[in-house]
């Protein structure tokens, strides 16, 4: 133990949970009489997202997130996906 925490037990969870998403959408409309159909839009999207939560106490919670992906479209081109997010919760009660 270390010396301010000697004696004292601490309550603390660490939870990590991953998405991933990939996808692609096409919208297409008939043209002519033979029914060929042409695609008018296409959108295309892929990203990873971890997140690590920890609770230091019943009242202080906080957490990191990230991500990092890229969407592609016809209509806007191609687009870079970065995000980080640090929180940080206090809980503040009357007693």
């Amino acid at each position: 133990p270390i010396w301010p925490f000697k004696n004292k037990k601490i309550q603390n969870n660490m939870d990590f949970s991953m998405s991933v998403i990939k996808s692609k959408d096409i919208n297409e409309i008939m043209r002519g009489e033979h029914g060929t159909y042409v695609e008018t839009a296409c959108n295309e999207k892929w990203s990873i997202a971890p997140k690590l939560t920890y609770s230091f106490s019943s009242t202080v919670r906080g957490g990191v997130h990230f991500e990092i992906g890229k969407n592609k479209s016809k209509l806007a081109g191609e687009t870079a996906i970065k995000e980080f997010g640090i929180n940080v919760n206090i809980s503040i009660t009357g007693r």
